[in-house]
């Protein structure tokens, strides 16, 4: 490209820049001709003098210039008596390059660009920058943005300075002997003021443990920022500063009526050969340069004699929030998951409050939020998932914030290995290998389309551990290459197991042959897996913890079988009465069919892979046989409020009865029981002892028994006398529940436990038809319908009807209830 083509670009950048700039303005969005005729010149005198930077309108390039003067105020200390002034070390090697703390190690460890306004504090805005930097650098977290105020130092706190200008090296003096606390506490005013932060200011006071000169030059500055971190450095700037919008600056223009040649505070944070420039942070906000920073030329920052380096940052106090373990090392293999705890502690005197966050997927929390009284902790479970994810290493961070918005981070490192899965020929894992047998294997996670070199080694093997070739007798493949998915499919590694030792373990290793050191176990780029080899196998199954899901059953239910099986090989397979389990896990289950009548043993039996067989003879189950139909009745029954109702119960197809042991149930502020007694028409049944009747818990009980009576009908055989409550409307469940009937026949005796039948009592109020609590003109129309035929006459009716007990709904009774409304 010619030069004249090139100064037509720039001129065309350099307007398209000036267009920006005036269109980003705030207020009525006007700009001076004479900040715009200023603008000409500054970037004609760029040309000019070959420079490569564009200036334009900024936040300042419209301020007075005793407005811009006030801006640069930073002063200069004379050089102390015996200073020792820092220096890269004799022979200590630049790092030469690109560095800059916005990119160190992909991160960015600089706070957001801060605006000083109209106060001349530039040099308390560069020192502070430095201080929250390396309180970020110090934690090793680059999102712990610490906003410090400063405020305190402009303030009559400290005595560098103020908004008329101030000493850094006061500043830096005043944050290692008495500290500077957070924005919150003492919030920046962008004037003079009284000293007024917050009254615990100085519990939570940042302090630094010093600060150090450094030689100003160029390589000194270098190794500064590696050594140190972030730097506070002046330098003198003329009037083209203030309209510095981008490009790499040097002085160029200093207007006779300007600001003359000012001293600025800033921040140092990188540099760059390639572009032969620093890279320094300003405090004019981010619509100053290039979003609030600048690159500034080699030999513009190194005007004076030295720069200042802090040196180690200190946290206010004692932290409250204390997390243990710090950081988080897990290993899992691909697709599997983990998980551990954290323990949070609150160290302070108030109640703390925390929440918790991740920023990967794969991690999780619980619980993510609670409160921890002083002096206790609270226990945090945090699971990763590596479902999905490729093998190697990855990395989180689990952010704490307590309710002071104060934060703690605690890094999390996942490392993901390759599955190694030990097999037999058709892919079914397998970890026990008898004599004769081929050894498998299949791998998923690897990287993909690499080449892997297989060991087979005496378990354990260890990171970093040295793979020696093993002498076996065969290796089936020495060496694999991944497919495009990461995968070996199912491939013999050891053919006809012969040599011993036996009963040893073995670890399967794919090393790979391209990353990590060859011939070394490397944990996040290897593969792992394991197996054993047995000795001839002579020792059958146990058979243990069998059980039945009933052990009392009628012929053709189902019983669900249910036992363990262990073996030094592996169970090949268990049954239950002929009949194969299904495995889950240690679990075999499985549903059999019960015999005919009588007991029956149920013979568990199991097989290993040697063809080796163990049994289990130690369960049973009964079966009694049931009688068909019903065997028991229980009566219902309705009766008005205070009256005494009979309910009967009764047996039905019921052969050899010998005994029967009633027990009924009922509620007893509804019903009470006043007798139990054998049914006069059964006159082989004998009561034992008297009825126990407890009408406070609401249950009456009696036995009887007989030589053997036959019932094929429905016939009564107790009788239960009822006192029913004052109370109309109300009624209640009775429970029938046969504890003890003894059944007989021919062929057997059976014990039918626990026959439950349901029955019913409602009391109802005389006369009272619609059942609304009074007798009223509807209650009459309705017993005069009954009379005359109108409506048929059920056992309610008559219940509630029948004022003169005939078992009719009569005259006689429609006039009583007539007297009754009147």
């Amino acid at each position: 490209m010619n030069k004249s083509k090139s100064a037509h670009i720039l001129a065309i950048s350099i307007l398209l820049t000036m267009i920006c700039a005036v269109s980003a303005v705030s207020g009525d969005g006007s700009v001076s001709q004479d900040e715009l005729t200023r603008i000409d010149t500054i970037n004609t005198a760029i040309r000019a003098n070959g420079s490569n930077w564009v200036a334009g309108t900024t936040s300042v390039s419209g301020l007075s210039i005793e407005e811009k003067r006030r801006l640069c105020s930073a002063r200069i200390t004379p050089v102390p008596e015996n200073l020792t002034v820092m220096c890269p070390p004799v022979g200590a090697g630049v790092s030469y390059g690109t560095f800059d703390w916005r990119n160190k190690d992909g991160k960015n460890w600089m706070t957001p660009v801060r605006n000083q306004g109209s106060c001349g504090s530039c040099w308390a805005f560069g020192v502070i920058g430095a201080v929250e930097a390396m309180i970020a650098i110090d934690a090793g977290d680059p999102t712990k943005d610490v906003d410090l105020s400063e405020q305190c130092l402009v303030s009559d706190c400290c005595n560098a300075g103020s908004c008329g200008g101030g000493y850094p090296t006061g500043a830096l003096a005043y944050i290692r002997d008495h500290g500077v606390p957070n924005e919150t506490c003492f919030s920046y005013r962008a004037r003079n003021s009284a000293c007024t932060p917050c009254d615990d200011w100085a519990e939570h006071a940042w302090k630094i443990e010093d600060f150090a000169y450094i030689d100003s030059t160029t390589d000194a500055y270098k190794w500064a920022l590696h050594e140190y971190g972030p730097m506070v450095v002046v330098l003198k700037v003329p009037d083209d500063w203030f309209y510095y919008t981008g490009g790499i600056y040097e002085p160029t223009v200093s207007f006779s009526d300007g600001v003359g040649w000012a001293n600025h505070c800033v921040v140092l944070v990188g540099y760059n050969d390639a572009e032969d420039c620093w890279i320094i942070k300003n405090s004019w906000g981010k619509y100053w340069g290039e979003n609030g920073y600048a690159r500034v030329r080699y030999g513009n920052l190194e005007q004076y004699n030295y720069g200042y380096a802090v040196i180690n940052t200190t946290c206010p106090g004692a932290p409250v929030i204390l997390v243990d373990p710090a950081e988080v090392n897990a290993t899992v293999p691909i697709d599997g998951n983990g998980s551990m705890n954290l323990t949070v502690t609150n160290n302070g005197d108030d109640l703390l409050a925390y929440s918790m966050i991740d920023d990967e997927g794969w991690l999780i929390e619980s619980p993510t939020n609670g409160t921890v009284e002083p002096g206790s902790l609270a226990n945090i479970t945090v699971t990763y998932d590596a479902t999905g994810l490729s093998a190697g290493s990855h990395s989180a961070n689990i952010t704490i914030t307590d309710d002071d918005h104060e934060t703690l981070r605690i890094p999390v490192h996942l490392t993901v290995t390759p599955k190694v899965i030990s097999t037999d020929s058709t892919g079914m894992e397998k970890n026990g290998y008898l004599l004769g047998d081929d050894v498998y294997v299949k791998v998923y996670g690897l990287i993909p389309d690499t080449q892997y070199r297989i060991y087979i080694q005496p378990d354990p093997v260890n990171e970093g551990d040295t793979l020696i070739n093993t002498p076996l007798d065969f290796y089936g493949v020495e060496s694999v290459i991944s497919s495009p998915t990461g995968q070996i499919a199912n491939t013999l590694i050891w053919q006809s197991v012969l040599s011993s030792p036996w009963n040893e373990k073995w670890d399967i290793v794919l090393d790979n042959c391209a990353a990590g050191t060859a011939g070394t176990y490397d944990i996040a780029y290897d593969g792992l897996g394991r197996f054993e080899t047995l000795a001839s196998d002579i020792t059958p199954p146990v058979v243990s913890s069998v059980s039945l899901n009933k052990t009392e059953v009628t012929a053709g239910d189902s019983i669900l079988v249910t036992c363990n099986a262990a073996d030094d090989d592996e169970v090949s397979s268990v049954a239950a009465d002929g009949v194969e389990l299904v495995r889950s896990g240690d679990v075999w289950s499985g549903i059999i069919i019960a015999a005919a009548g009588g007991t029956h043993v149920v013979n568990v039996s199991a097989i290993d892979a040697s063809g080796n067989a163990g049994w289990n003879n130690s369960t049973s189950y009964t079966v009694i046989d049931t009688v068909i139909g019903d065997t028991v009745s229980i009566g219902s029954a309705t009766g008005s409020k205070g009256s005494v109702v009979t309910v009967q119960i009764g047996l039905a197809h019921a052969e050899n009865i010998t005994g029967v042991s009633p027990t009924i149930t009922y509620n007893p502020s509804v019903v009470q029981v006043l007798n139990m007694s054998v049914n006069t028409s059964v006159v082989t049944m004998d009561m034992q002892g008297t009825p126990n009747i407890d009408n406070t818990a609401g249950m009456a009980r009696m036995s009887l028994t007989s030589a053997g009576i036959t019932v094929a009908g429905t016939t009564p055989i107790v009788d239960v006398t009822f006192h029913l409550a004052d109370n109309n409307g109300l009624s209640t469940d009775l429970k029938f529940v046969n504890t003890a009937m003894m059944l007989s026949d021919t062929d057997f005796n059976a014990f039918a436990p626990a026959i439950i039948e349901d029955g019913s009592i409602t009391i109802l109020m005389k006369g009272d038809f619609n059942g609304n609590d009074v007798i009223d003109i509807g209650d009459v129309a309705e017993i005069a319908n009954l009379q005359s035929g109108n409506l048929a006459t059920t056992s309610e009716n008559l219940v509630v009807g029948d004022f003169n007990n005939n078992g009719l709904i009569d005259v006689y009774d429609v006039a009583k209830l007539a007297d009754y409304q009147l």
